[in-house]
């Protein structure tokens, strides 16, 4: 959801969400993860265990500043130059091209082989980027970004779409005006959902929430009166609504079908002895199950076709900082700050707990990665970071090297288990592979990129991994 001086930012699994249909027949029962690995997966699993090792022989191949500009020192603006954080990386494979929006506002596009800067995308000079949403399956392939200006103090947004062909060509200029009909100011906003190529704007003036297909993106499919919405989400082609009709009995909840913004399902959800659901923490739908929780209530797991409900404890499942869905897995990710990640089934059964996949919130999503097929998760480990159980053990001597530069860590998520550790390598090591990278002081260059990274971003097409860092750096790192 992007809103002028605010934008929340909601997990995804992967560069695409991938989603059944809402109400349908229900599925086969989700096999044991063994099982699963044995007869459903068993060539894949090789497959992506081979792949996954490969990650430990990468090494840095570029490394780009997203505020340098070798064409004008007059840009990007004096008040942009602040560097800052780089918070997304995108990489459009088929046209060659890795984009990177830094929390400053400066949204720069770079040549993906050779890294040459191609233009910035802030085509005005009190233009702050906020978002950015690669609409590939578009109609020509376009960069959607959600800006704000400095000239109206920053309130209101303007959507355009630029040609990825035209970015190539280094000219931004060309690009069209989105949802030009709406007053997109405070308290309005639009959010995109990657899986179905829809937006939601909500109109300032008139409350109305409206849903726009970005393949056709000039009249909207349906709209919705905000009236007595108290909140909303975009999940699994549908949009569930959160409703103020509050009562000692329940909250309403409503789920719409995206297509048509036919009502599919009214829910209540009960209340829980002892919580109260004003104090509700968590609200998401999987495919057909309605994952909820009150403050210091058990996790529930409503399956909305069939009203059966599955609970897990407080003391099993507190509140995660971050949730990624699985579907091709029946299956998602939890999340939580100093604690390892866990692998759970919709069945409200925990598969796996991820080896050192420990959340650093600074950061928050932005530094971990799901693969668009949904077997490989990369998480950026900070410096230093380690679970409660680590602070008594004796760390092995390449973990010591993590423990100063931080580490990416592959997992495989059909097996729970670690695949391939991307660390920085001691000198005597790196002799090897330093000329492979066409970077001056590479060796010196990878060990601070792995200390400051704050954004990630898996091209599984061209197997290579693309990172942010704090100071406004972009890396590619590849064999």
């Amino acid at each position: 959801m992007a809103c002028p001086g605010d934008v929340e930012v909601r997990a995804s699994a992967g560069s695409t969400r991938v989603h059944g249909p809402l109400l349908q027949a229900a599925p086969p029962a989700a096999a044991p993860l063994s099982l699963r690995q044995c007869e459903l997966q068993g060539p894949r699993i090789y497959q992506n265990s081979h792949r996954g090792q490969s990650f430990s022989h990468f090494h840095l191949l570029h490394q780009w500043d997203c505020y340098a500009s070798s064409e004008s020192t007059a840009w990007p603006p004096f008040f942009l130059r602040r560097r800052s954080a780089v918070t997304e990386v995108l990489a459009a494979p088929s046209h060659r091209l890795v984009i990177s929006l830094a929390d400053s506002g400066v949204c720069t596009a770079f040549d993906q082989d050779s890294g040459q800067q191609l233009c910035f995308l802030n085509l005005e000079a009190d233009e702050v980027v906020r978002s950015l949403f690669l609409a590939d399956r578009a109609s020509p392939p376009s960069l959607i970004t959600v800006s704000v200006f400095s000239g109206d103090s920053f309130k209101g947004l303007k959507v355009r779409s630029t040609p990825l062909s035209e970015i190539r060509a280094g000219r931004p200029h060309v690009w069209r005006p989105l949802f030009t009909s709406e007053a997109m100011y405070w308290p309005g906003f639009v959010e995109f959902d990657d899986y179905s190529s829809l937006a939601v704007t909500c109109c300032a003036n008139t409350r109305l929430f409206k849903v726009w297909d970005l393949r056709a993106p000039f009249q909207p499919r349906f709209h919705v009166d905000s009236s007595g919405v108290v909140d909303f989400k975009v999940a699994n082609s549908a949009l569930v609504l959160t409703m103020d009709e509050s009562d000692v009995a329940g909250q309403q909840l409503r789920i719409l079908d995206l297509e048509h913004g036919i009502c599919l399902k009214e829910l209540c959800l009960q209340t829980v002895a002892g919580h109260d659901l004003e104090c509700m923490q968590l609200v998401e739908l999987f495919g057909r199950h309605l994952i909820t929780k009150a403050v210091g209530g058990p996790l529930r797991i409503t399956d909305v076709v069939d009203g059966s409900i599955r609970e897990v404890s407080d003391a099993q499942f507190p509140a995660p900082q971050a949730f990624i869905h699985l579907p091709f897995n029946h299956a998602f990710l939890a999340f939580w700050e100093g604690h390892e990640a866990q692998l759970w089934s919709l069945k409200g059964e925990r598969l796996a707990t991820l080896e050192g996949v420990v959340l650093c919130m600074a950061a928050g999503t932005n530094i971990i990665w799901v693969s668009e097929t949904q077997d490989l998760m990369f998480v950026f480990c900070k410096p230093g970071s380690s679970t409660p159980g680590d602070q008594h053990r004796v760390l092995p001597a390449a973990d010591k090297a993590t423990q100063q530069h931080g580490c990416i860590r592959v997992s495989c998520l059909l097996t729970g288990r670690q695949v391939a550790v991307l660390r920085h390598v001691p000198s005597a090591q790196h002799e090897s592979r330093a000329g492979a990278c066409k970077c001056r002081g590479a060796h010196a260059a990878a060990g601070d990129a792995l200390a400051h990274i704050t954004s990630l971003f898996y091209d599984q097409a061209c197997h290579r991994l693309y990172t942010g860092t704090a100071d406004g750096g972009v890396q590619a790192w590849g064999l």
